[in-house]
């Protein structure tokens, strides 16, 4: 699938994602620079759309905060319950 002229793939399997975000996050950390990107990305600085040194740095922040709280135990099994209810759906 092309996003312009970007030719992307997308993901769908669970697995697979929590694969390529976790065990291989280096493999797939660069981004596309899309100017439609840049606008709602705050200009690639969000955890979704950032090179890896921005993404680091945010996700170190989100994850302390996470992990301080607990939320990430309880969450977990929310977000992995909520995802293959909605994969399951289509």
């Amino acid at each position: 699938m092309y996003f312009g002229d970007i030719y992307s793939v997308v993901v769908t399997d669970l697995d697979i994602i929590k694969q390529m975000w976790i065990t291989d996050f280096f493999k797939f950390s660069s981004r596309p620079k899309l100017k439609s990107y840049k606008l709602f990305s705050n200009n690639f600085q969000n955890m979704g759309l950032s090179d890896f040194e921005i993404w680091s740095k945010v996700h170190l922040i989100v994850i302390s905060s996470l992990t301080k709280t607990k939320i990430i135990s309880k969450s977990s099994k929310t977000i992995d319950e909520q995802t293959k209810s909605f994969m399951g759906k289509y």
